[in-house]
């Protein structure tokens, strides 16, 4: 009986141990997030003719996991969408899957939630999109690059294909449904809707700009720092090494400025994300130390669209002043 008694409560020991990693330490890892004037309207400034891929753009990777379930392992933001949006950022990294008749945000295997709370539902698409839509139409001279990947193999391409249509049919002016790169003029006060998926339910232009990639994954890989993808009217260039380790994602990323081409014909996406080598993940250990690499660092061969986890206003700031005329 005693032999049970000390087996129980090395279990019980085991399991609170875990459970204060997995909800209590991401609690206090927190990022400076000063809000920086001007951040809502930068792109008032940009020519109107410039393609969106000739626009240096700061993202946030999975930018729906502020709140998410085991986030010791899976959160990836301190900001909401809204506060990312009015901190500069215009790259949004969507993941979703279905959820009956509807849409919701995950990340991986676990669902995005609404807060922090231990209880807390889901985050649905409904109420990130009212978020985007009420920026846009009060910042009519931005753009939202809304890039969906279907993140659940389980789920049927085609049915969730459909289902992001009936949300986007409900305000169809909000949105700019093409399959070529447009320029920034044609994109103003719209989300542009970018597919990481095949057109499986056939609806053509209406489904989006296809910006699928192979997933580069580690470092058993080296050769694909940065992989280029022959899409139909353009070409994309990734740099996306997720299970790097600081020094290996920092120098990818740097090879990724200078290897992706941008232009009319061609995007180039450079990720400083990464969980890490480990079976594993912990994006904040990662994000904390390359996102003061990036400050420290001044742009020289800066290109394209760069995606972080845990991105701040300062941060999105010192990403898109690299575009020619913003101060």
């Amino acid at each position: 009986m005693k032999k049970i008694k000390k087996y129980m409560l090395f279990c019980l020991s085991i399991l609170l141990f875990l459970l204060l990693l997995v909800y209590l330490i991401p609690v206090f890892e927190k990022l400076e997030s000063e809000s920086v004037e001007g951040s809502q309207c930068w792109m008032k400034e940009l020519d109107d003719g410039l393609f969106l891929s000739e626009i240096i753009l700061p993202g946030s990777h999975n930018c729906a996991a502020r709140y998410a379930r085991l986030p010791f392992f899976s959160r990836c933001q301190t900001l909401g969408i809204r506060e990312q949006l009015d901190a500069g950022v215009r790259y949004l990294d969507i993941r979703l899957a279905q959820d009956n008749d509807r849409l919701k945000l995950v990340h991986g295997s676990v669902d995005c939630t609404e807060s922090g709370a231990f209880w807390a539902g889901a985050l649905s698409l409904d109420t990130v999109l009212e978020e985007c839509c009420s920026f846009l139409l009060e910042n009519s001279s931005e753009t939202i690059i809304f890039t969906v990947k279907k993140e659940r193999g389980g789920d049927s391409t085609s049915l969730l294909e459909k289902t992001l249509s009936g949300y986007i049919g409900r305000s169809p002016e909000m949105w700019l449904l093409t399959d070529s790169i447009p320029r920034l003029a044609d994109a103003r006060g719209k989300l542009v809707l970018f597919r990481r998926y095949p057109d499986e339910a056939s609806l053509g232009m209406a489904s989006g700009i296809p910006f699928s990639w192979t997933e580069q994954g580690g470092k058993s890989q080296v050769f694909l720092h940065t992989a280029e993808e022959k899409k139909d009217f353009f070409s994309l260039w990734v740099q996306d090494r997720f299970h790097y380790g600081t020094e290996d994602k920092w120098n990818a990323f740097l090879k990724g400025m200078k290897d992706g081409e941008t232009g009319s014909t061609s995007a180039s996406l450079n990720f400083l994300s990464t969980t890490g080598p480990y079976f594993a993940g912990h994006p904040f250990r990662y994000a904390k130390e390359l996102n003061e690499r990036l400050l420290s660092v001044p742009f020289e061969e800066e290109k394209g669209w760069i995606i972080l986890d845990f991105i701040t206003p300062v941060l999105s700031q010192h990403i898109y002043q690299a575009n020619r005329g913003i101060d």
